[in-house]
């Protein structure tokens, strides 16, 4: 379980003024999450269209899903990744 001065310090590096020690792994993170959740909704929708096969998630769910997921990392390794931009001052 998370203790509350990682939850504290996960906050901080979320304010402005403050980053990540490495941004460079963060970034490929970044990158790296949203290759997946591309490949995630496209192969659904592959899996469907090539072979029959349906899976029981319907278009609307798949895309929140996807895109709520995505918007709140980008946003999450973005603002953690540099020190220019954030939540209120330091």
């Amino acid at each position: 379980m998370l203790g509350f001065d990682k939850v504290t310090a996960a906050y901080d590096v979320l304010k402005k003024g403050n980053a990540v020690a490495n941004p460079a792994a963060w970034k490929k993170g970044q990158v790296t999450v949203t290759v997946i959740v591309a490949l995630i909704w496209s192969g659904l929708k592959a899996l469907e269209t090539f072979t029959g096969i349906v899976v029981p998630i319907d278009d609307d769910t798949v895309n929140n899903v996807s895109i709520g997921i995505l918007a709140l990392v980008n946003w999450i390794f973005t603002l953690s990744t540099t020190d220019k931009i954030g939540i209120g001052e330091k």
